[in-house]
């Protein structure tokens, strides 16, 4: 993995409790990717579970895609700045939920983050007019993956 690649977890695995992520269980939503983050080049990812944190990328299965930040000095930078923001638990259950909540649309609070968004947030800040259609409040990782060509 190089710094800046974007980082994705298939589907069924949650490498925090070894098992398949309540989502899934659930709701079915994300048919290809339920995790998603940034590489930074030290082992670690930034992401959002629980909170904005940086943890560990090499999660079994975990697939890293790379992509060409126009800057990624300014992005990591920005990525650095958002460590220790709180978890969107509305944002998670917005993403989760659709199409049922697609005519919800919250004020957005771009203090709280899940993986998706964070990530979305990441891209629009480096390519707005490529990235534009990524809809920061149900934002899956799926999503990323299909703005970057992955699916």
């Amino acid at each position: 993995m190089n710094p800046g690649d974007i980082v994705f977890q298939p589907l069924g695995f949650d490498p925090k409790s070894g098992c398949v992520a309540l989502h899934e269980l659930l709701l079915l939503k994300w048919p290809h990717f339920s995790h998603t983050g940034i590489f930074n080049g030290d082992g670690k990812m930034f992401t959002s579970s629980g909170k904005v944190e940086l943890q560990d990328a090499g999660a079994t299965g975990n697939i890293a895609v790379p992509f060409a930040w126009n800057n990624w000095d300014v992005t990591q930078a920005w990525l650095k700045s958002q460590l220790g923001k709180p978890y969107d638990w509305l944002g998670w259950f917005l993403a989760a939920t659709q199409p049922l909540t697609l005519m919800y649309r919250p004020a957005i609070d771009t203090n709280t983050y899940i993986c998706s968004s964070l990530v979305a947030e990441a891209l629009k800040r480096n390519d707005g007019a490529r990235f534009q259609s990524l809809n920061f409040r149900t934002v899956t990782p799926d999503d990323v993956a299909r703005a970057i060509g992955v699916i």
